[in-house]
């Protein structure tokens, strides 16, 4: 059994070209971030609904399925998007992108409870990596 291991990447998607290959339809400035485990991975047939609300593989009362489904409403009410990539025995991979610009009619658009939310899910998570 190989140690788990997480692997982390940030890139704007100007320095990370080959991503706009996958999405020619990003325009602007753009964050990519990527987390891939080296786990047993995810069956296809899971994978297609991982960011489904109580979508869980665990016996019931062992966990809601809500992690993903709030880290797919989050990023979405961002304006990114995310997705997953799994092979078995090959582990998983995440790949997220968000909008590095903001229209500021879009946030003013924003529910003040969500954006409180997210302005502390952005803190806990994603400014640890830019120390």
């Amino acid at each position: 059994m190989q140690e788990p291991q997480i692997k982390v990447t940030l890139k704007t998607l100007d320095e990370a070209k080959h991503l706009r290959e996958n999405h020619p339809d990003l325009e602007g400035a753009w964050l990519y971030l990527c987390f891939h485990d080296n786990g047993e991975g995810i069956s296809q047939q899971n994978l297609v609904h991982i960011f489904e609300p109580f979508f869980t593989t665990k016996e019931q009362g062992k966990g809601t399925g809500l992690g993903l489904a709030m880290c797919y409403g989050a990023i979405k009410s961002h304006g990114g998007m995310i997705e997953a990539e799994s092979s078995p025995n090959q582990g998983t991979s995440f790949h997220v992108y968000l909008p590095l610009e903001t229209n500021e009619e879009e946030q003013q658009k924003q529910d003040p409870i969500l954006e409180q939310f997210y302005r502390r899910i952005d803190r806990r998570f994603l400014y640890p990596l830019h120390r």
